[in-house]
């Protein structure tokens, strides 16, 4: 296999997990209301690479996951997409502050930045459907993100980390 490719794969793995994660999160489940809370798993990895790696996660891809969230979910079609090109942009933004701190202060990031994306997304909704929804809905769903986060970091963190030393050992063999 020769250098490009294996560069050209393992930047697709970033956006992979994006993809992966956002399909798991618009599947059908069999638990009665867990649709409407199911945790935004794939913000995570989006987050993470945002931070570490911003230049791996794929805006055009990003949109393209945010289109199949809205179509499987019936919100207007480019409401995820600009959701999730959004929160990139603002965790890329605040990247010089986020960037090599602790684990304990990723995590207080990563819920204070979704916890502003999932209030905006809420009015949003309510603007766009003139109905007066329960905030209650988006604040389960934000708490069950915010506390699977730590195991998502465990599993995405490392392999951030093994991508970037993949490809540095690639460009400078």
């Amino acid at each position: 296999m020769t250098k490009k490719i294996k560069l050209w794969m393992l930047s697709l793995l970033p956006m992979l997990a994006v993809f992966l994660l956002a399909f798991f999160y618009v599947t059908q489940k069999h638990v009665a209301g867990l649709s409407g809370v199911m945790p935004m798993l794939h913000l995570a990895p989006v987050f993470i690479w945002g931070v570490m790696h911003p230049r791996d996660i794929s805006m055009l891809l990003l949109a393209a996951t945010g289109i199949m969230v809205d179509v499987a979910t019936a919100l207007p079609l480019g409401f995820s997409a600009l959701g999730f090109c959004l929160f990139f942009l603002l965790v890329r933004s605040q990247r010089k502050y986020i960037y090599r701190e602790g684990f304990a202060a990723m995590w207080g990031y990563f819920a204070l930045l979704l916890l502003i994306w999932q209030l905006s997304c809420w009015a949003a909704i309510v603007f766009f459907y003139a109905d007066g929804a329960p905030v209650s809905t988006p604040l389960i769903q934000w708490l069950f993100t915010v506390l699977l986060y730590p195991l998502l970091h465990l599993i995405f963190y490392p392999l951030v980390e093994r991508i970037g030393n993949a490809r540095y050992h690639l460009l400078h063999a």
